[in-house]
């Protein structure tokens, strides 16, 4: 069984965002836009909060360690994958600009 097989491509992914950085906000959309090009439904904070994560097969944090955290303690039957907007970063291991071959590498 190849890696492929064993790890199929993640296409419903859910988006939580740090509310106080407008960088993160606008990363966010960004993110949905160019998901949404390649076939994948993005699942906004608000439905993953309703349903605990259950409709998203990863959720993308983007922001800080202490983010990754709640979300961690929020959805803690789903993968998630963190970009970077914190300082450390000891969590949240994807960098900014980083963050398209990480998704390429979810989706693909």
């Amino acid at each position: 069984m190849t890696v492929k097989e064993q790890h199929p491509a993640m296409k419903r992914i859910g988006l939580v965002a740090a509310r106080s950085k407008d960088e993160a906000q606008e990363l966010a959309a960004d993110v949905a836009g160019w998901l949404g090009e390649r076939g994948c439904e993005t699942v906004p904070e608000s439905v993953l909060e309703r349903d605990g994560g259950a409709s998203a097969e990863v959720i993308v944090v983007l922001g800080g360690d202490g983010l990754m955290m709640r979300a961690a303690n929020r959805f803690p039957d789903r993968p998630l994958l963190g970009i970077n907007f914190g300082k450390v970063g000891f969590l949240a291991l994807i960098e900014r600009r980083d963050w398209q071959p990480a998704l390429t590498e979810l989706v693909n």
